[in-house]
Formats: C-alpha cells, structure tokens, sequence
C-alpha cells in the first residue's frame, strides 16, 4: 500500500493549485473503483490514497477541488452512500470504499466506454481500463481539433452499447444506465474540456484514463464557474440527442 511517510508533498510547479498533494499511482494493495476520475482523486490524495473508508465531507472537498457545485458533489455523495449505508468510521460517519463502486447495477453499469461489462469478464473485473475500448473512444476524436467533443462521446455511448447487447447475453442498460452513463460523459466534458468549449483535448484524456491523474501538466485547471445539474444535464441531453444521428 501506498503510505505517505511524510506530510503531504505539493507540486512546485504554478501551474498545479497549491492544494492539491502530488499525484502517485496506486500500491498493490490499494483498492480503486470503475470511475478513472475519482481513482485520480485517491491518486492525488484528495481521497485516501488507499481508496477506504471515504466520509462524505472528504468526497464533496475532493470533487470541489476539481470544479464541482457543492448540491452536484452531494448528489454524487448521496449515491454512492447508498450502496453502503451502514458502514461507519471511528467517528461514526458512514463511509464507503471505492471498491464499493463496483457493485453491479449500482452506479457502475454495462456499456461503460473504458471498462468491460460485468458479464463478460471471468473475474468480472468491471473496474480496470480496458486499453482496446480506450483506443476506441480515443479514435472518435475530431480529426480537424484532436479533441473528444459532443459528437466523439455521441459516437462511442452508441458503438458501446451496441457492443455490449451484441456481446453479452446478460447486458443491462434501462433509464437508470443510460442515465449514469450518459451523465459520465457530461461530466468529462464539462470538467477536461471547459477550456476549449466543452471538448477534451486528446493529451488530457490520456492522463484521466491512462494514468488517472489530474492533467495539471497539460495545461488544464478546474473551471472557475462550478459544475452543477443545469450545465451536466445540458451536457447529458446534446449527447443523447446528438446519438440519434450519428
């Protein structure tokens, strides 16, 4: 497991907020979930960096950092409590792991754009990157801006779920999954690519999937305007809709 054996190292670098501990990748032992944005956050020790017992004040500070309305991070809070709803901490809070994330059906769901399909792994490993369907969201970048935009992420929810009901017999992707996944895809855009009209330079994604860390050393920072549930359903509905045509 990864131990920090000193206090908190921070980037010297201008370009990383000073509140933000230093990026390392997972130990052995250290337990992540299917969300590469949240794993970046245990990654950068905004969350434990053993990806345990996360109270729900640490989890809203975290997504904050990163550009989230408080009433959106408690939302995201919320739900993920709900998947385990009696486990305490020594100070009585309910806490969660992100391995709790994987539970199937609960937030977590087939057809996701970088992760396989519970079924469809012998192990049913639903939480690590999967570097085929990586390359595959990737090749739906805008040849002409090198950016994942409305219609990159339009194009992959639709080849992925068309895969998956292909592929696995169990497949499962109602309202509530096409909800979540559709949800997932706002959110990466509003939060990697405010600064170039919603769109995700392809460097950025690399280091959110690749390496799952926060992309400070490609030039980005969090927005200054807060992501909140007006700007992520926008986002959501231009996705869905821009599906239907491509």
């Amino acid at each position: 497991m990864y131990k920090l054996v000193a206090p908190l190292i921070l980037f010297a670098s201008v370009a990383q907020g000073a509140s933000i501990p230093q990026y390392a990748p997972p130990g052995p032992n250290d337990v992540r979930s299917p969300c590469p944005m949240l794993n970046a956050l245990a990654n950068h020790g905004l969350l434990p960096r053993d990806g345990h017992n996360i109270p729900p004040k640490q989890y809203v500070s975290a997504l904050k950092e990163v550009g989230c309305a408080v009433d959106f991070c408690g939302a995201l809070a919320a739900a993920s409590l709900a998947l385990v709803p009696t486990r305490k901490n020594a100070a009585g809070e309910t806490v969660f792991g992100l391995d709790d994330l994987r539970k199937h059906l609960g937030i977590e769901h087939d057809a996701s754009l970088t992760r396989n399909d519970f079924n469809l792994s012998p192990v049913h490993d639903n939480w690590s990157l999967d570097q085929t369907l990586y390359a595959q969201l990737r090749s739906f970048a805008n040849p002409d801006t090198g950016r994942l935009d409305v219609t990159s992420l339009a194009k992959a929810r639709k080849t992925r779920q068309a895969d998956s009901k292909a592929r696995n017999p169990d497949a499962n992707f109602g309202p509530k999954q096409f909800t979540l996944a559709h949800g997932e895809a706002a959110i990466f855009l509003n939060f990697f690519g405010h600064q170039h009209g919603f769109e995700v330079p392809v460097n950025v994604a690399d280091a959110v999937f690749l390496e799952e860390r926060l992309p400070w050393a490609e030039g980005w920072e969090p927005s200054k305007v807060p992501l909140g549930f007006v700007q992520a359903g926008a986002t959501s509905a231009a996705i869905a809709a821009k599906e239907a045509t491509v």
